[in-house]
C-alpha cells in the first residue's frame, strides 16, 4: 500500500500519464486496483499497461483466462457487444448454452467492463466495443467479427421464435428481424413476419412501433415483395386500434387484408384459427370491406382526439403532423409510426387552427378562447400566450422567416405578433365580418386574409396598408393561400368556387414587357430592312440579343 503523500502523488501522476487524458482509463484503473489482493505498490502501478488498447488486451486476457475466445466470458462479451439492447443474463446463458455456474463466473469477471443492472448486461463504454470489433485486429486473438456474431444471434432468435423459447423470446421478438437482416437472412425474416403469432405476441407487450420498424426494414430489403408491402400497410392502418386495445390485432389485420387472399391465404387462415385467451371476449370479424384496405391510398389513421379535428399542418421536414381539435388540445404525431408524440394542453376552448414554424421547432395554435399559443415541439411547453383579440381566433400562420405570426379572428381583424416577445406588432382593420383565413406571402412582405364579408384582402406587412380588396365571391371566403412565387392568391369560398387572383402590378409589368418587346421587334425589323440579315455592328448584335431575351421574359410571364 502507498503510505505517504509523495507516493500517492507519484502514483496519480503515473496513472494520468498512462491514461493519455482518457477518463475511462482512470476509472478502470481504480477498479483494477481495488480488486488487487494484498494491496498495491508503486511497482504495481508502473507495470500497468499504457493506453486503452494495451489495458483492454490485458483485461480480456485476464478475464478469459486460458480458454481465450472459447471461454464462456468471451462468448458473453461477443453477444453483449453486438446485441441491440442490454441482454438479460438468463438469455445470455440460453444463447451460449452454458451451465449456471459458468454463467455466474463469467458475469463476475465481466462486471467491470460490462456492468449488470436489473439482471441485464451492457457495454460500459464505447471504447470497449471499438477495441473488440476493430477490423485492424481481425488476425489477432480476442477479436469479435460483428457479421459472424450477428448471424449467430439471428439464428438463436429465429430458433427461439419457432420453438417458443420464453427466455430468449422477448429479445428475439424485439430485435430478431434486425439481426436477421444484418446477417443477410432476408428469407428467414420474411418467414417470421408471415406468421400471425409474431404480431399477436408483439401486440400483447405493446411493441407495435417495433412491428412497424421491422416491416419497414424488411420492405427496404425486399422492395418488390408484395406480401411484405401489404403487411406493412395493414400494420400501419391498424396501429391506433392495436395500441389502444392489443387484442384487436386479429380483427384489424384481417379487415385490412381480407381482399388479398390470392397472396396471403395462409396468413388469413392463421388469423381465423386464432383464439383469444380464456376468459376474454372474442374478436369482431368483418364480412365486407368497410375499413381502409392495405395497399390503398391511406397510409395512416391517427386516432386520439375526442372531438372533431379542425386543422392539420405538416412539419417542414415532413416527419410530424400537428392537429388542432374541438377537444381543446393540439397533438403532434409521428408520420412514420402514427404515434402521438405530444398532447399540448392549455387552451380553454376549441382549437381552430395550427401552423408549424419554418424551422419546425414551434407550433402556433388559434382557439375559440380568443388566444394564440406558441408551443415548443420538443418539450411540449407553451412558450407564449398571445392575447389581444376580442373574439374567437380562426386562423394562424407563421411568416417565412419564423419571426412573426398572423392571426385572423371573429373580431374582424388580422393581427401580426412578434414570436419572441409575444408583442402585437400590428392590427389590420378593414373587413366587415369575421376573418376565417390568413396566409403570408413567400417573401413575408404581404398577408392575405379571407373573410365572411365575401372578400379577400391583401395587406402590406410593413405599412399596415390594405393594398387591394378582391371581390368576386358570392359567399364567405373560408381559405386563402399564396402561390409559391407570390404573384397569385387562391381563395376557397362557401359559394362552392375557388378563385385565382393575380397581383395587378404583375399584370402591369406584363403589359410593359409586351410593349418593350414589340418596340424591340419593330427596331429589329427596321435594322433588317436597312442592313439585311448579316449583323453589321456590335450595336446591331446587342439589339438582336435583347429582343430574344425580351421574348423569353414574355413567355415566362
Amino acid at each position: 500500500m502507498l503510505t505517504s503523500e509523495e507516493e500517492r502523488a507519484e502514483a496519480a501522476s503515473i496513472l494520468a500519464e498512462k491514461s493519455g487524458g482518457i477518463f475511462i482509463y482512470a476509472k478502470y484503473a481504480v477498479e483494477r486496483l481495488r480488486s488487487e489482493k494484498g494491496g498495491w505498490t508503486l511497482e504495481t502501478i508502473r507495470d500497468f499497461p499504457a493506453g486503452l488498447d494495451d489495458f483492454y488486451e490485458e483485461q480480456f486476457r485476464r478475464i478469459c483466462g486460458e480458454g481465450g475466445e472459447k471461454s464462456t466470458a468471451f462468448k458473453f462479451a461477443s453477444l453483449i457487444v453486438v446485441a441491440r439492447e442490454p441482454l438479460e443474463v438468463d438469455a445470455l446463458q440460453a444463447m451460449v448454452g452454458c451451465e449456471r455456474r459458468e454463467r455466474l463466473q463469467a458475469v463476475a469477471r465481466l462486471s467491470v467492463l460490462f456492468p449488470i443492472h436489473d439482471r441485464k448486461m451492457k457495454v460500459n463504454h464505447k471504447s470497449v466495443k471499438d477495441w473488440l470489433t476493430n477490423e485492424e485486429r481481425c488476425d489477432e486473438e480476442l477479436y469479435i467479427d460483428v457479421k459472424e456474431c450477428d448471424k449467430r444471434i439471428a439464428e438463436k432468435c429465429l430458433a427461439s421464435l419457432r420453438e417458443g423459447n420464453e427466455v430468449v423470446g422477448p429479445y428475439a421478438l424485439r430485435q430478431g428481424i434486425a439481426h436477421m437482416l444484418s446477417a443477410g437472412m432476408q428469407a428467414e425474416a420474411r418467414e417470421t413476419v408471415m406468421r400471425f403469432a409474431w404480431y399477436v405476441e408483439r401486440a400483447k407487450v405493446k411493441e407495435w412501433n417495433g412491428v412497424l420498424e421491422d416491416l419497414g426494414r424488411l420492405r427496404a430489403a425486399l422492395p418488390e415483395d408484395r406480401c411484405v408491402k401489404l403487411l406493412e400497410s395493414a400494420a400501419r392502418l391498424s396501429a391506433g386500434h392495436v395500441r389502444r386495445e392489443p387484442l384487436e390485432v386479429a380483427g384489424q389485420m384481417h379487415a385490412r387484408l381480407m381482399g388479398y387472399g390470392d397472396v396471403l391465404s395462409d396468413f388469413l387462415e392463421e388469423i381465423l384459427a386464432w383464439r383469444v385467451p380464456d376468459g376474454l371476449k372474442g374478436w369482431w370479424r368483418l364480412v365486407g370491406q368497410t375499413v381502409d384496405p392495405a395497399g390503398g391510398a391511406c397510409l395512416q389513421t391517427l386516432e386520439g382526439h375526442s372531438d372533431y379535428v379542425r386543422s392539420v399542418s405538416f412539419s417542414p421536414d415532413g416527419t410530424k403532423v400537428a392537429s388542432g381539435s374541438g377537444d381543446k388540445t393540439v397533438k403532434l404525431w409521428d408520420v412514420t409510426s402514427g404515434e402521438c408524440l405530444q398532447t399540448l394542453e392549455g387552451h380553454s376552448n376549441d382549437v381552430n387552427s395550427v401552423s408549424f414554424s419554418p424551422d419546425g421547432t414551434k407550433v402556433a395554435s388559434g382557439s375559440d378562447d380568443k388566444t394564440v399559443k406558441l408551443w415548443d415541439v420538443t418539450s411540449g411547453e407553451c412558450l407564449q400566450t398571445l392575447e389581444g383579440h376580442s373574439d374567437e381566433v380562426n386562423s394562424v400562420s407563421f411568416s417565412p422567416d419564423g419571426t412573426k405570426v398572423a392571426s385572423g379572428s371573429d373580431d374582424r381583424t388580422v393581427k401580426l405578433w412578434d414570436v419572441t416577445s409575444g408583442e402585437c406588432l400590428q392590427t389590420l382593420e378593414g373587413h366587415s365580418s369575421s376573418v376565417w383565413s390568413v396566409s403570408f406571402s413567400p417573401n413575408g412582405t404581404k398577408v392575405a386574409s379571407g373573410s365572411w364579408d365575401r372578400t379577400v384582402k391583401l395587406w402590406d406587412v410593413t405599412s399596415e396598408e390594405c393594398l387591394q380588396t378582391l371581390e368576386g365571391h358570392s359567399y364567405s371566403v373560408k381559405s386563402v393561400s399564396f402561390s409559391p412565387d407570390g404573384t397569385k392568391v387562391a381563395s376557397g369560398s362557401g359559394d362552392e368556387t375557388i378563385n385565382i387572383w393575380e397581383d395587378p402590378r404583375v399584370q402591369e409589368r406584363r403589359r410593359e414587357m409586351i410593349t418593350m418587346m414589340l418596340s424591340l421587334r419593330r427596331a429589329n425589323r427596321r435594322r433588317r430592312d436597312r442592313y439585311g440579315d448579316p449583323l453589321p455592328s456590335e450595336a446591331g448584335r446587342k439589339l438582336y440579343y435583347i429582343s430574344g431575351i425580351a421574348r423569353k421574359i414574355f413567355e415566362f410571364l
